[in-house]
């Protein structure tokens, strides 16, 4: 399995899947919506902001921190 973030100005979405049989096929997907003014242009604008709503993800789907998932122990650190 591999884990793909999208950290856009208003949300932050991250998928696990793997690629099977010549499809991808998505295991798991969380989104969640980012503060206004913790990203824009790609750029993190508010590294206290864009923290704390990693963090919630994190919270909020603690299954994607595993290794099944491609996820270090050091993910669980931020």
């Amino acid at each position: 399995m591999d884990t793909a973030i999208y950290i856009g100005n208003e949300k932050m979405q991250m998928v696990c899947g793997a690629k099977k049989s010549g499809s991808l096929v998505i295991d798991t997907y969380a989104q969640i919506d980012l503060p206004e003014g913790a990203v824009l242009n790609g750029v993190i604008t508010n590294e206290e902001l864009f923290i704390m709503s990693f963090r919630q993800l994190m919270t909020e789907h603690p299954d994607m921190l595993t290794e099944r998932y491609g996820c270090s122990s050091a993910a669980t650190r931020f």
